[in-house]
């Protein structure tokens, strides 16, 4: 009886202080909330303008030399300082090319081309001064294109994917070796490739969504004792069925899984990377195109285009954990898992959300068409975005959110 009667003289005390604030600001109690978010402040940005014209087809970030490539359609390829966002060089890429990885073994940036361009063109520079390393020409013919490239550092080898010259001809993995460029392996697939290729870190195992329903596995190439720098592939370890359209694919090196983006099921679907074996799927926003990976977290990033929002799973169990909302036709994402941010681009622009606190930003309020790639660098903790096919100018902007 006194606790109950205690309670009712807190309760009449505070409605007491309740209508005295009312009198005094003239602003009527509302419902009880919880702690106010305060609104996010808007991350400091800067740009640089590149020289040559043409979108920014692609973009790499060397963390440890604070440099990013920027490759640019129909132009040479620009060296950019990314802690004072000017240009350092300006190093002459293959015509075409559009796509580019970062060797953190031999610090250098390796381009390639895709398309149907019979004459495809292997580089690599340096990139600490943009010295050329090598530029060696693929001989495919005149059907065949890049597909897919993904770099294996530890085996000193680049996968490139290509499809069949003509049927009956299914498609190719190429294994070069990633010092010299040099072609040491030409592996024929034992059905048509559907442009996705994915690699583990930690196992070298080699991941290829098929048609047919098809993923395939390889052992990967792994260094020999003695002799070459570069492995090869040991052989088709399995081909397991993959039901569904994968738009994007990844491995994860901690766990060990394949993870498996099934747009028109609008799920992810999680694979066993040793046996092959599907463990489930998760169900996610409509139409994920795009996912981002924080091993060490144990965080997948699903970006649903069509679904409007950002889906987090945890990759340990394949289960999704939370969905975050941001704006329309979400197609790209990016994970700076240091600093605890995720950069999706949508149609209002580049976004940024804390993972921590929940807040969401445009960082560049501009829409869709005019954003190109997006480039993590974790240790800095900012982001690098090119500029898209309908931009008035050829730019790279810098996101800062750790500076507001």
């Amino acid at each position: 009886m006194t606790l109950m009667t205690h309670g009712r003289s807190v309760r009449a005390a505070a409605a007491c202080l309740a209508v005295l604030m009312m009198v005094l600001t003239g602003v009527a109690p509302g419902p009880r909330r919880g702690p106010a978010r305060a609104a996010a402040a808007a991350p400091i940005t800067a740009t640089v303008t590149l020289a040559s014209t043409g979108h920014v087809a692609a973009l790499a970030v060397d963390e440890r030399a604070h440099r990013a490539l920027a490759l640019q359609t129909n132009g040479p390829a620009t060296l950019i300082d990314t802690r004072a966002m000017a240009v350092v060089g300006v190093v002459a890429a293959p015509d075409d090319a559009s796509a580019v990885v970062y060797d953190p073994v031999d610090d250098a940036f390796v381009t390639y081309e895709t398309g149907y361009y019979p004459g495809t063109r292997l580089a690599a520079y340096r990139a600490r001064g943009g010295r050329r390393l090598y530029d060696v020409q693929l001989r495919l013919s005149g059907a065949q294109y890049i597909q897919a490239v993904a770099l294996d550092a530890r085996a000193r080898v680049v996968y490139v994917l290509v499809p069949g010259a003509a049927p009956p001809a299914m498609g190719q993995l190429l294994v070069i070796d990633a010092p010299s460029g040099r072609v040491r392996q030409t592996v024929t697939l034992p059905h048509v490739p559907l442009g996705l290729l994915a690699v583990d870190p930690a196992s070298g195992r080699v991941y290829i969504p098929a048609a047919e329903d098809a993923l395939i596995e390889y052992a990967g190439a792994r260094v020999p004792r003695g002799g070459d720098r570069a492995g090869w592939i040991a052989g088709l370890t399995r081909v397991v069925p993959l039901a569904g359209t994968p738009a994007a694919l990844i491995a994860d090196g901690v766990t060990g899984r394949v993870f498996a983006a099934d747009r028109t099921g609008d799920r992810i679907v999680v694979f066993d990377g040793a046996t092959g074996v599907a463990q489930g799927a998760a169900s996610v926003g409509a139409a994920p195109v795009a996912l981002a990976l924080d091993g060490a977290g144990h965080r997948l990033y699903v970006a649903s285009k069509t679904g409007a929002r950002i889906d987090v799973l945890d990759t340990r169990t394949g289960r999704r954990l939370r969905a975050l909302p941001v704006g329309a036709e979400p197609d790209a994402v990016a994970v700076d898992a240091p600093h605890r941010r995720v950069y999706v681009r949508a149609d209002d622009g580049i976004e940024v959300i804390d993972l921590v606190t929940g807040q969401r930003t445009v960082a560049v309020p501009t829409p869709l068409s005019t954003n190109g790639p997006i480039a993590v660098d974790g240790r800095d903790g900012v982001a690098l975005v090119g500029s898209g096919p309908l931009a008035g100018s050829a730019t790279v902007t810098l996101i800062d959110s750790s500076r507001s």
